[in-house]
């Protein structure tokens, strides 16, 4: 969850996910505080998914502030419908 918008005259900030592409570019979620982004690290068959490959952008210029988020990881047990694809 992002709970601060990066502020300066280059902001920045964002999550960008490498194997992700829309018109040919890697997806990048801006960070928007109260959002919260939530994605699947593994498939149907339980296996790795590389399309949640991930990272952190840089916050941009001289002016940048600070990037505040929270992180939550968990691990399943016995699924019972996860509400993904």
């Amino acid at each position: 969850m992002y709970l601060a918008t990066p502020q300066g005259d280059g902001a920045g900030g964002g999550t960008e996910f490498t194997r992700l592409t829309r018109d040919g570019r890697p997806v990048v979620v801006a960070p928007v505080p109260g959002n919260a982004l939530v994605w699947p690290n593994f498939g149907q068959r339980g296996s790795w998914s590389g399309d949640s490959l991930h990272r952190a952008l840089p916050l941009k210029g001289k002016e940048a502030s600070r990037k505040l988020v929270v992180n939550l990881w968990w691990e399943g047990g016995t699924r019972v419908g996860t509400g993904f694809g």
